[in-house]
């Protein structure tokens, strides 16, 4: 083997390993969304979308308090990140207050008005609360926006029952034969 040859695979060998290694200290940043994120965030903590991811990181582990903070923090950083209000929305939703899941979906749409999927939770979540009109108004928005999505038909399908079961309460009984 002539000295430069030699050298060049000293060298190859080098930069195998090194390479190699680099590779292996960043596949452990990621294994989770919860490390990917918050090495995102670290690195770069003035950057909303990162904030509102590492909240969805949080919110997959149950950790709400955490996943509340980030999208704040998200919405800090840029109050017009539909993602970030949507998460909101969904966490909120979660939790059972509707009112404010409803005003964070609305947030995101105002920032993305061809937002399907908020109009769907958007819809889900006036259906909880009750409102069936606004809950098919939102619902076939969503539809419109993406007829592929099953849940927004599924969502409308059941917002028409709760609604025809609820004037089916209320609808006077009547003596049988009269």
């Amino acid at each position: 083997m002539k000295p430069n040859q030699y050298c060049e695979l000293i060298l190859m060998s080098c930069l195998v390993l090194l390479f190699s290694t680099a590779t292996y200290v960043r596949n452990t940043v990621w294994k989770d969304d919860l490390s990917l994120w918050s090495d995102v965030v670290k690195k770069t903590p003035n950057k909303a979308r990162g904030h509102s991811n590492l909240g969805k990181g949080y919110g997959n582990l149950g950790r709400m308090k955490e996943e509340f903070e980030a999208y704040k923090e998200a919405l800090r950083i840029n109050p017009r990140l539909p993602h970030a209000h949507y998460n909101l929305g969904v966490l909120f939703c979660k939790m059972g207050n509707y009112p404010e899941g409803i005003r964070s979906y609305k947030q995101a749409i105002r920032y993305n008005p061809k937002y399907a999927k908020a109009y769907c939770n958007l819809g889900a979540a006036y259906g909880e609360m009750g409102n069936y009109p606004e809950a098919i108004l939102a619902l076939n928005e969503a539809i419109r926006l993406d007829p592929d999505n099953e849940t927004s038909r599924y969502n409308l399908e059941e917002t028409y029952l709760k609604m025809k079961n609820k004037s089916e309460k209320q609808r006077p009984k009547t003596a049988p034969g009269k």
